[in-house]
């Protein structure tokens, strides 16, 4: 009485926590999908047959539950994993059912079916038609999208005409498409000589993607050149933001570039209070640590010696020239005999790296070449060490054969060091190239000789080929002094400020800050309901931002979200640890300003559901975090990415299972009821205390061999679906050994049931293939290969083989409840499981 009264209980509970009927395809869909990517992320090191197995048994799961687009994405990944065009087009069929607005699977399936046709003239015929009136129903971005395939298709067939006009629909079309924005930008101005023009082009590369330093130094540079300095400094300054989300500093190039720009607009003592105090005082601070060390009688080898920290050596460059040209005689000395020890080390390494086996002997005596000649034409614009210069000119030829011609600048320079202009002035020539050490030179010797109309000449035409470089500095700095403040910008120079004093300062804040341009929350409801129920939480992800931004891995708007359950407390008997879920939010192209993409999902994980179910006798509170970009921090965690947003739900509550409140001879009762509604209350208490250790619910080795007797029992009798959610639930032999007993038992049923003329149906057998075969020779394989489903062939002939190579798999993880977590890399993996 007893007994009845608490199956009795469990029932209303049930009436409770599901919705009413027996168990539907579409939830033998969802689960099949869930043991499918277990299985996949179980493979250490997983094989496109791997992937190729899961890409089937996903398909055939989103077969089963049509409405659920996230089953069909994970198939269409893992087919694409497998190189699986096929399964890849189906899944990518189905997701555009349940999801019509996803603009990333329609562009995948019309440009497949593009790619079909035979020519590329029937392919371009197709790209015309989407392109045209009947395709304005799709949204601009796919468009914009095919339109650059068709400029590509048509450059690549000599149709010029067609790819400039492809190109420029491209562009019209999605602002964000920075492929094509930048295959323009290229295109259109190769041949410009306006740079206003050029600059148009780079505003809107810069606009299709606000983040990439390269634009935003490419835009300096044009400034540069035309001595619109103000605003150099401001896209130096952005790429500097960009390159400081990555790494501590921005590349030593990049911080050069910025020095001669101060320079530049607050003059040479500028830069020499940038780089001298901070220099001086690691010095200080290692000699001191080394005199801390001495005193203690302790090694110091492990310090670098005050002389020994030095800045690399275009930085140090930039501050012997601005030494120069404030006429710091202290710093002009110490700088020298550092950029000359940096010099020599750099030198050591070439000379090592000249010693491995294949290297390019020419390559690297052009390098040593190039930096010798540097290190005299500094030597030689400070007026020093010129007899030193002769000396090592000379070393240089006998070390180096066939030097002698490229050498040759060198002996105009010691002339010049030598105080000889004339001389020096002589070996250069009438017409040395613009930006060339040669032209540098011949300013420096006409201006000794009081030549200053040449030497402000050559002096401006250096300045604009070399904006951004110190020796360009250096260029517009002997112009000042030669009264010619006027020559250092172009005439262009308005026009360019004119139409970059149009770019927004907000897009400048966009670059340091992910909240200021997008948003992303996670919601979860209050209470959930059975552990064996997928719970629904929902992901949202908005661009803020006053422009359109692309969505996806690598674009503005990042697409991967790590999900991570962060349990609200400790719970002692709680068995095992959640792992997180990756999620791509790329269903859209591109998001117009206050768009968003909103999934409704499950939060966990496809091995943390089960978790939920093997530890269903304790009640578990949660939050959810979601973090965008991730990667892997410096202490081992996962962070989100430089322009990645963190955001985290509510605490989730899920009471235990009541079914767990039953003796054992109540569960079993639950098991041989007649009733459709205790199968599920069933299904959760009988995992977790299968799975289960705590003496309080733990089952002892008779009463395991029980239950699965009363399981096999509960199987024979069930509808199709109910046996496909028994199986894909219920642990096998592997993790509880007394479960070999149901696995042989159901193998036994589903052959005797086809030798009877009623055979199992394609979601059973692929469910027992997954969880319950382990042996090559099962006749549950030679009954799949007779399927006329082409997934479940599949399956057969993939999994027998893993069998036979005696692989492991779902089917054969185990004992115990960790047993089907997946390696520690799993998250690298495309499974999304």
């Amino acid at each position: 009485m007893v007994r009845l009264l608490g199956v009795v209980i469990i029932l209303t509970a049930t009436a409770r926590a599901w919705a009413a009927g027996p168990v539907t395809a579409s939830e033998v869909g969802t689960e099949l999908a869930r043991v499918a990517s277990i299985d996949l992320m179980l493979r250490e090191s997983p094989k496109p047959s791997d992937f190729l197995l899961a890409a089937n048994a996903l398909s055939l799961g989103s077969s089963l539950a049509p409405e659920d687009a996230e089953i069909a994405r994970l198939a269409a990944t893992a087919a694409w994993s497998a190189g699986d065009r096929e399964i890849l087009l189906e899944s990518t069929r189905a997701i555009i059912r349940a999801d019509p607005t996803d603009t990333v699977a329609q562009l995948r399936l019309i440009s497949s079916n593009i790619n079909e046709r035979q020519t590329a003239e029937e392919r371009l015929e197709a790209y015309e038609r989407f392109l045209g009136p009947q395709g304005r129903s799709l949204d601009a971005s796919v468009r914009s999208s095919l339109a650059l395939d068709a400029a590509l298709l048509a450059r690549e067939v000599g149709q010029n005409a067609k790819f400039e006009r492809f190109l420029r629909s491209a562009v019209e079309l999605d602002s964000t498409n920075k492929s094509a924005v930048s295959l323009a930008a290229r295109t259109f101005t190769a041949s410009a000589t306006d740079p206003g023009e050029v600059i148009d082009w780079q505003v809107r590369l810069l606009f299709a993607d606000p983040f990439d330093p390269h634009v935003h130094l490419t835009i300096a540079r044009i400034c540069a050149g035309h001595g619109v300095l103000d605003f150099a400094t401001r896209f130096v300054d952005n790429a500097i933001t960009l390159y400081r989300l990555t790494a501590p500093e921005p590349p030593p190039l990049i911080r050069e570039q910025r020095l001669s720009l101060l320079w530049q607009q607050e003059g040479p003592q500028a830069v020499l209070r940038e780089l001298n105090g901070p220099l001086e005082t690691m010095r200080t601070q290692a000699g001191m640590l080394i005199q801390a060390r001495i005193e203690a009688g302790e090694p110091y080898d492990d310090i670098k010696r005050p002389e020994d920290i030095r800045y690399e050596l275009g930085i140090e460059k930039v501050r012997l020239l601005a030494a120069n040209a404030a006429g710091d005689e202290e710093t002009i000395a110490g700088s020298m005999l550092d950029l000359s020890r940096s010099t020599d080390a750099y030198v050591k390494e070439i000379a090592e790296a000249i010693k491995a086996p294949g290297a390019d002997l020419n390559a690297f005596a052009g390098e040593l070449v190039r930096v010798f000649t540097e290190l005299q034409v500094m030597r030689g614009i400070v007026g020093r060490d010129t007899q030193f210069m002769a000396d090592e000119l000379a070393t240089m030829r006998k070390n180096i054969p066939g030097s002698a011609g490229s050498l040759l600048p060198v002996e105009a320079w010691i002339a010049y060091a030598a105080g000889d202009a004339a001389v020096a002035l002589e070996k250069v020539g009438p017409n040395p190239g613009a930006g060339s050490f040669e032209q540098l030179l011949s300013a420096l010797a006409n201006e000794q000789l009081g030549n200053t109309e040449d030497a402000v000449r050559q002096y401006q035409s250096f300045a604009f080929a070399r904006p951004l470089e110190a020796l360009g500095a250096f260029a517009r700095t002997r112009l000042r002094a030669l009264g010619a403040s006027g020559s250092l910008r172009s005439d262009y120079g308005p026009v360019l400020s004119r139409k970059l004093s149009q770019v927004p300062a907000w897009l400048d804040r966009m670059l340091g800050e992910a909240r200021s341009f997008m948003l992303l929350e996670i919601t979860v409801p209050q209470t959930a309901g059975s552990p064996m129920l997928t719970s629904e939480a929902k992901l949202r992800l908005r661009n803020t931002a006053p422009i359109p931004l692309a969505v996806g891995a690598s674009r503005p708007i990042g697409s991967r979200i790590l999900v991570a359950p962060r349990p609200a407390s400790a719970e002692a008997m709680f068995s095992g640890d959640f792992i997180p879920k990756v999620i791509d939010l790329d269903r859209r192209l591109r998001l117009r300003p206050l768009e968003e993409i909103e999934v409704s999902f499950d939060p966990d994980a496809a091995y943390s559901r089960w978790l939920r179910v093997a530890n269903a006798h304790v009640t578990q509170r949660d939050r959810y975090r979601a973090i965008q970009s991730f990667q892997l921090g410096p202490k081992g965690g996962l962070i989100n990415g430089p322009l990645g947003l963190i955001a985290e739900s509510r605490i989730v509550q899920r009471p235990a299972a009541e079914s767990l409140g039953l003796d054992f001879e109540g569960l079993i009762d639950l098991i041989g009821s007649e009733d459709p509604a205790t199968l599920r209350p069933a299904i959760i208490a009988s995992v977790t205390r299968l799975m289960q250790e705590h003496a309080s619910i733990a089952l002892d080795k008779p009463q395991r061999q029980r239950l699965a007797a009363a399981w096999l029992e509960r199987f024979a009798r069930s509808s199709e679906e109910e046996r496909a959610l028994i199986l894909l639930w219920l642990p096998h032999g592997a993790q509880v050994p007394e479960m070999e007993v149901f696995d042989s038992g159901v193998i036994e049923i589903i052959r005797l049931a086809s030798e009877d003329g009623q055979p199992a149906g394609d979601p059973v057998l692929a469910a027992a293939m997954l969880t319950r075969v382990r042996t090559p020779d099962s006749p549950v394989f030679e009954l799949a290969a007779a399927s006329e489903s082409a997934r479940v062939r599949s399956m057969a002939v993939l999994l027998s083989d893993r069998a036979r190579a005696m692989g492991t798999g779902y089917a054969t993880a185990g004992p115990g409840v960790g047993a089907l977590a997946p390696p520690s890399d799993a998250l690298r993996r495309k499974s999304g499981g």
